[in-house]
């Protein structure tokens, strides 16, 4: 599918940075017009839901991780694919 950057988006949170043999992503395709997000987990599952449904996982998944299991673990960035490929904050993100 072509992207037109101004309807489609595209993230990846990498982890763990920096980038090593044990590397995982999970990516996701936000498309303005039909207001969906598009989730792939590192096992390659997918799922399409709606922005409400999307925010209210956001919820759940934060409670969850920062309310009950005080997590502890590698470091994670968050990448957006643009013109010239993949960045973090406006510089080229690390290759590995």
């Amino acid at each position: 599918m072509e992207r037109d950057h101004d309807t489609i988006a595209e993230f990846r949170v990498c982890f763990p940075d920096p980038p090593a043999e044990n590397r995982n992503e999970v990516r996701a395709t936000v498309d303005r017009p039909a207001r969906t997000i598009t989730y792939q987990l590192p096992g390659g599952a997918r799922t399409t839901v709606d922005v409400v449904t999307a925010r209210a996982l956001c919820m759940l998944l934060h409670e969850a991780i920062f309310g009950a299991l005080h997590p502890h673990g590698p470091k994670l960035r968050v990448e957006r694919l643009g013109a010239a490929g993949w960045h973090t904050d406006g510089t080229p993100a690390p290759q590995g």
